[in-house]
C-alpha cells in the first residue's frame, strides 16, 4: 500500500483521455502510482480536472516547485 500526496491537474482537455500522457509527464518528478481524470457521474464523460499521485510525497514539491519557476519565467519573458 502507497502513502501519497497528489497533485491537482486542470485544464484537461476534455476531447481525450489523457491518463496515459500525464503519467508519463509526470514520472520526472517520481514515481507516479495513480491517475485519476474525473468525469460525470450521469453522461461519463470527462470533467477536465484530475490527480496524480506520486509514491513520495516530495514529488509533490518538486512538481510545485517546477510550476512556480515557470510562471516567474513566463512573467519575466
Amino acid at each position: 500500500m502507497y502513502v501519497f500526496r497528489a497533485h491537482f491537474c486542470c485544464g484537461i482537455s476534455v476531447l481525450c483521455d489523457f491518463a496515459e500522457e500525464l503519467q508519463t509527464y509526470f514520472e520526472q518528478f517520481g514515481k507516479v502510482v495513480e491517475v485519476v481524470l474525473k468525469t460525470e457521474h450521469e453522461t461519463g464523460l470527462p470533467r477536465g480536472f484530475g490527480f496524480v499521485g506520486f509514491a513520495d510525497p516530495a514529488s509533490v514539491d518538486k512538481v510545485r516547485i517546477y510550476v512556480v519557476l515557470f510562471c516567474i519565467k513566463l512573467k519575466i519573458s
